[in-house]
């Protein structure tokens, strides 16, 4: 059966239409009554995205979600990741059985499949905190770090001593001011019962994410942990009321040596299907 231009072009229209309509419901859904969670972040976890090409033509934006997990203690010498995913101290081969994963009993069987391991992910419920014990510990990280190195430039040692004390007060300096304070600390099956062990709602957002075992340590020594892939939803989008905020504002300088201090302030809602939504944003007073 061959339809008309004029019919091709009702049946478009009405799928656009439905689609619109789709979206436009779960978007009501996600929003309705008490959210279940209201987070107030910054620049430091609410990104101003690079748009390149026809990305650039856009009328709206979206802000990057920018979380973190704390490392194993056997990676936290070296450096606390500064941002995105990464292995999770807290994601124990207890907690991945928890999360349905069958795992070799041998650490080595992981470690030498370590390519096969990657494939397999799941999505779980994850916490997310902000401004808690995780954050307070990669402060202290940057803190140790700048002491041992400016140690060694007080005892003379040889080498680069003095470029690497310098590159840790710069770590110290942005873990204080840029660096994003909300952190993976958690994950689950049932969301209701990671609500139930973490029920301020201020500080803990539960929400979508994936995970998949790896393993962490020396050569010889490696034992199997998680690591947090991504979370479900990562952007948030920012509502026309809203858009004045970030018009004169660039690309929020996430990767560089020197800290950016935060250009504004949000606060963030999630909803019944655990989804973000941006409910207020201000401009914070430029530094002088």
């Amino acid at each position: 059966m061959t339809l008309s231009p004029r019919l091709t072009l009702a049946v478009a229209a009405a799928l656009i239409v439905a689609s619109n309509a789709f979206v436009l419901s779960g978007v009501a859904y996600n929003r309705s009554g008490e959210p279940e969670a209201t987070l107030h972040l910054s620049e430091r976890e609410l990104a101003v995205p690079h748009e390149w090409g026809i990305a650039k033509e856009k009328s709206g934006i979206s802000l990057d979600l920018t979380w973190r997990v704390a490392p194993p203690a056997s990676e936290r010498r070296a450096r606390y990741y500064e941002h995105g995913w990464g292995v999770a101290r807290w994601l124990t081969r207890s907690k991945l059985t928890e999360l349905g994963f069958e795992l070799p009993t041998s650490d080595a069987i992981v470690a030498a499949n370590a390519l096969e391991w990657r494939h397999k992910e799941r999505e779980v419920y994850l916490v997310l905190e902000m401004d808690g014990g995780d954050y307070k510990d990669a402060v202290l990280a940057a803190r140790e770090r700048l002491a041992r190195e400016e140690a060694a430039v007080a005892r003379g040692e040889r080498g680069n001593t003095a470029e690497l004390a310098k590159s840790a007060r710069e770590a110290l300096d942005r873990e204080l001011t840029s660096s994003s304070r909300l952190f993976a600390i958690d994950a689950g099956l049932d969301a209701q019962a990671l609500r139930d062990r973490f029920a301020d709602r201020s500080r803990f957002a539960v929400v979508a994410g994936r995970v998949r075992p790896t393993t962490s340590g020396e050569e010889g020594k490696r034992q199997v942990l998680g690591s947090v892939r991504t979370l479900s939803v990562e952007r948030v989008n920012v509502p026309l009321e809203l858009l004045p905020v970030f018009d004169a504002l660039g690309p929020t300088r996430n990767y560089g040596r020197d800290a950016q201090r935060p250009r504004f302030e949000a606060t963030v809602a999630y909803g019944r299907r655990l989804e973000p939504w941006l409910i207020s944003a201000s401009t914070l007073p430029a530094e002088k």
